[in-house]
């Protein structure tokens, strides 16, 4: 889950599952109609978000309607520098792969070795984004090359946002989730799935334009896509909708707290599971063993995913409960000691001396209570400087 919607807090905030999608809507008598509508409602989209960056009417070199999503060449120039802009866009129904980044790159170098003179710029447009490794490739990119600019249905909802294409959802109750643009023959409008406040499933499709209402032929294009789940679709501004119960403001309901496993009360901060058994690695519990020696502050384990960060955050949590009960233990044995610090027999595991019939001084006593006590109240909370790498 990512970050809620901007501007809003609280437990009715919007929870974001995915990024915004974008949904192409248009009808006809055949898929295929269907498909080429889309293409053309896309291709008309593109030219509009194009001219938001300053270019003019764009020249479309490629369009490719498929069951996986539209892929469209433009090429367009700025209204005011003449410079030249290749717009390559991906709208498919999964993320978009690095190979697709590079070729396009490729694309864009070839054109401005070809013109020198014109520093052509490019846009890749992935919706909704690309793979992990798309990004990272498209990051070392722009790092290099200030004329590679990467859209994805963030951005494109971010810059919608920004020329009041959308806005965002008038009503601030209800909890929803879900972000879309749709794109119609009728023009741009936001929407997004209302949700229950207590199962968290989807129980409307809410949809808004930036102003005036939304043509029932939009409603219709919606509650027909997959976007909805067979929910129904109102307009939030709609007279109607409005002065029905659940648009009417209500008591934010109390926070839930969930327990899951590896936690031992609803407070405890959220541990994953313990795995059943804890396999080598002694040179690195040795290292927490020495950790806890030195009073170190905080411990920071870095790993790349899978390598057991986790498993040994909760052996060094068990090599502290262990030294605790230790600690409670020797503090007890001490107060029962004999007042005369100098006399007897002392055990040697509880004074620290190598001879179990060393007699310790009230000094080393006075010393190891402290050290016991500490161990009493906490190792914890004695844990909060950094520990410099080694």
């Amino acid at each position: 889950m990512e970050q809620a919607g901007e501007g809003q807090m609280g437990p009715n905030a919007p929870i974001t599952v995915t990024d915004p999608v974008i949904l192409v809507l248009a009808s006809g008598a055949t898929p295929a109609v269907v498909g080429t509508a889309r293409g053309r409602l896309f291709e008309s989209f593109v030219a509009r978000l194009l001219h938001a960056y300053g270019y003019g009417k764009p020249t479309t070199e490629r369009l490719n309607t498929t069951a996986n999503g539209i892929e469209l060449d433009v090429v367009a120039s700025h209204e005011m520098t003449r410079q030249t802009a290749l717009a390559e866009c991906k709208a498919y129904t999964s993320h978009i792969p690095a190979s697709m980044v590079a070729i396009f790159h490729s694309k864009l170098i070839t054109r401005r070795n070809n013109a020198p003179d014109d520093r052509a710029q490019g846009f890749f447009v992935a919706i909704p984004r690309l793979t992990a490794d798309g990004h990272e490739y498209a990051r070392a990119i722009t790092t290099h090359d200030e004329g590679f600019h990467l859209l994805t249905s963030r951005d494109i909802a971010d810059k919608l946002r920004e020329r009041g294409w959308i806005v965002d959802c008038p009503l601030r109750e209800p909890l929803t989730s879900d972000q879309a643009v749709v794109i119609t023959e009728d023009g741009v409008h936001a929407a997004c799935l209302e949700l229950d406040a207590d199962s968290r499933k989807p129980v409307r499709a809410l949809i808004w334009a930036a102003y005036g209402q939304v043509p029932a032929s939009v409603l219709a294009a919606v509650a027909a896509a997959e976007y909805s789940q067979g929910c129904p679709v109102v307009d939030v501004r709609a007279a109607a909708f409005r002065d029905t119960p659940s648009a009417q403001p209500h008591a934010e309901p109390s926070p839930v707290i969930v327990t899951v496993a590896g936690s031992r009360s609803d407070f405890e901060y959220q541990l994953p599971a313990a795995p059943r058994f804890f396999v080598g690695r002694k040179q690195l519990v040795d290292e927490l063993r020495r950790a806890l020696d030195d009073h170190t502050g905080v411990l920071v384990l870095n790993a790349q995913s899978g390598w057991g960060k986790s498993s040994a955050a909760l052996r060094l949590e068990s090599l502290v409960t262990y030294r605790q009960l230790a600690g409670r233990q020797q503090f007890f044995a001490l107060q029962r000691l004999p007042a005369r610090a100098a006399c007897g027999t002392w055990p040697g595991a509880l004074t620290g001396s190598r001879s179990a019939s060393t007699a310790p001084t009230s000094a080393t006593v006075t010393e190891h209570s402290r050290r016991a006590r500490s161990y009493v109240s906490g190792i914890p909370a004695a844990m909060s400087l950094y520990r410099p790498p080694r």
